[in-house]
């Protein structure tokens, strides 16, 4: 799949995630951890990071937006290349000499970390944890749809009373 568990066990365990990027042509400006596009089917499009990750930015309100890319180490993925992962050993080589990309890395995972738990106990419901942010999110798309319903519900109205009124001349005429 696009998204894994052990990709979230990794950032609660306050480890960096070292991912392949793909670049997604079918989402400008999109990157993909998962696999190039038509590498699965030539007609299976590859889903970009805002596409499938949870709370990705772009896709949910910003206060629970998360900018991945601020949180793992991103080695280019080559796709004549599929099954070389050669390049990983020097990534990781090159993010362990340089202690302040992986303090910034590890500083964005803590901003980030409740969303990528879910809260136990009995103070749960203090912290803006994975579950209240979907609520959040499912809050947000219900109160678009209900905008948008009652946009139409207008139009609707003024359409009719638009009909009425033309009959109306139509007939006194």
């Amino acid at each position: 799949a696009p998204w894994q568990r052990r990709f979230y066990d990794v950032i609660l365990s306050g480890c960096i995630p070292l991912v392949l990027s793909w670049d997604t042509p079918s989402f400008p400006n999109g990157k993909s951890y998962w696999v190039p596009e038509g590498v699965i089917s030539k007609q299976m499009e590859t889903y970009s990071v805002s596409q499938t990750y949870v709370f990705a930015k772009g896709f949910v309100p910003k206060k629970l937006a998360v900018d991945y890319s601020s949180i793992v180490y991103e080695v280019e993925g080559k796709p004549t290349q599929l099954k070389n992962m050669s390049m990983m050993k020097p990534a990781m080589e090159w993010l362990l000499s340089h202690p302040r990309q992986v303090q910034r890395r590890q500083l964005n995972m803590m901003r980030y970390a409740l969303l990528f738990s879910m809260g136990v106990g009995a103070d749960a419901h203090m912290y803006e944890d994975q579950f209240a942010g979907l609520i959040r999110v499912l809050k947000r798309y219900r109160d678009d749809k209900v905008k948008h319903y009652r946009q139409l519900m207008v139009k609707k109205q003024k359409n009719k009373e638009g009909r009425e009124i033309a009959g109306k001349t139509m007939d006194g005429a």
